[in-house]
C-alpha cells in the first residue's frame, strides 16, 4: 500500500512539474495555427491597394495606410491599459499619493508614453525596430516613465491649485 501511495505522489508531482510545459507549448502552436494567421490576413486585407482606393501600379504615401496605424493604436492602447500589473500598480500609487494621482490618468499617461516611445523608436532614421531592439526597448522604456513623471507634476499643480481655491471660498 504504502508503494502504492509513493506511485501516486511521484505521478502527481510530474503532472504538476509538467503541465506548465505542456500548457505552454499548446499556447504557442494556438498562436501559430490561429492568431499569427489572421493577424497576416488582416494586414494583407488592410494594405491592399483596392483597400486604399490606390489606383493599379500606384504608389502609396505613407498616409495612405492610416488605418493600420490607428489599428495598431488601438490594439497596443488597449493592451496597455488592460496590463494587470498596471492595473496594480496604478490603484497602488492612488493609494500612496492621498488621491492625488488617479489611476485612471496614470494608466492613460503610461499607454500614451508606451505609444509615442514605439513611435519614435519605429522612427529612427538608419534603424530597424526588428534588427536592433534596444533602441526599441530603450524608447518603450523611457517614454512611459517621462509620462508618467509628467501627469504626476500636472496632478500636484491641479491639486495645489484646487488647495488654493478652497482656501478663498472660505475666507
Amino acid at each position: 500500500m504504502e508503494l502504492l501511495s509513493r506511485i501516486t505522489v511521484a505521478g502527481l508531482d510530474t503532472v504538476r512539474d509538467e503541465a506548465p510545459l505542456i500548457g505552454l507549448a499548446l499556447f504557442l502552436v494556438g498562436l501559430e495555427q490561429a492568431l499569427f494567421p489572421l493577424g497576416k490576413t488582416m494586414a494583407a486585407q488592410l494594405t491592399d491597394p483596392a483597400f486604399l482606393g490606390l489606383a493599379e501600379g500606384a504608389t502609396a504615401h505613407w498616409l495612405d495606410y492610416g488605418w493600420i496605424y490607428a489599428f495598431a493604436a488601438a490594439i497596443g492602447f488597449g493592451t496597455t491599459i488592460a496590463e494587470p500589473a498596471l492595473l496594480a500598480v496604478a490603484e497602488k500609487a492612488g493609494g500612496v499619493s492621498g488621491g492625488t494621482i488617479k489611476p485612471w490618468g496614470l494608466r492613460i499617461a503610461v499607454a500614451i508614453g508606451v505609444a509615442v516611445g514605439v513611435g519614435l523608436a519605429a522612427n529612427v532614421p538608419g534603424r530597424s525596430p526588428l534588427i536592433d531592439g534596444f533602441g526599441l526597448i530603450a524608447f518603450a522604456s523611457v517614454f512611459p516613465i517621462i509620462a508618467v513623471l509628467g501627469y504626476a507634476q500636472l496632478s500636484s499643480v491641479l491639486a495645489t491649485a484646487r488647495g488654493r481655491g478652497r482656501r478663498r471660498a472660505y475666507r
